[in-house]
């Protein structure tokens, strides 16, 4: 739910009029009116349809804005300071659900201080019912895994530091 909301303060802060994206088999639809309403609908591949009241942009308070924006710069900052302390950061290719293992209670593929070698499994990624293994690309140690496990993730979020 975190993504449409910063997809709809991007679609506020555009002067594009109208939207439409189609992502994992749901459908959202922006379009801005002249009652500096707007409103989202996000329909998914049934017939069901969402609607959400977005208010105008003037209406969204300034300490609002400035929070979702300090936030966002935050996880940006975070990410970049990884990288620079360490040699490899392995990022999700896609969004899904992160698991550590290969199955509930099973041990995991990697545990931080482990060894790994290239094309070592670190994880894997569920996304629309696809299991997608995340490999070591580089020899190394893995020094600190950065999401839980059953987690949802981001594409290009930071999962493991491998040093």
């Amino acid at each position: 739910m975190k993504d449409v909301y910063e997809l709809m303060e991007l679609f506020n802060s555009l002067s594009i009029q109208e939207m439409e994206l189609e992502y994992h088999g749901m459908k959202i639809a922006m379009r801005k009116e002249a009652t500096e309403s707007r409103e989202v609908q996000l329909v998914q591949s049934e017939p069901k349809v969402f609607t959400v009241e977005v208010p105008a942009k003037e209406a969204v308070s300034k300490s609002e804005s400035l929070n979702w924006k300090e936030e966002i710069e935050r996880k940006k900052a975070r990410e970049k300071e990884i990288e620079r302390e360490v040699g490899e950061v392995v990022k999700a290719p896609l969004a899904g659900t992160f698991y550590r293992s290969p199955a509930p209670g099973e041990t995991p593929y990697v545990s931080v201080g482990q060894k790994v070698k290239a094309g070592q499994v670190l994880g894997i990624i569920e996304a629309m019912k696809m299991m997608n293994e995340i490999l070591a690309s580089e020899d190394g140690v893995v020094e600190e895994i950065l999401v839980e496990d059953e987690s949802m993730v981001e594409y290009g979020q930071p999962l493991i530091v491998i040093g």
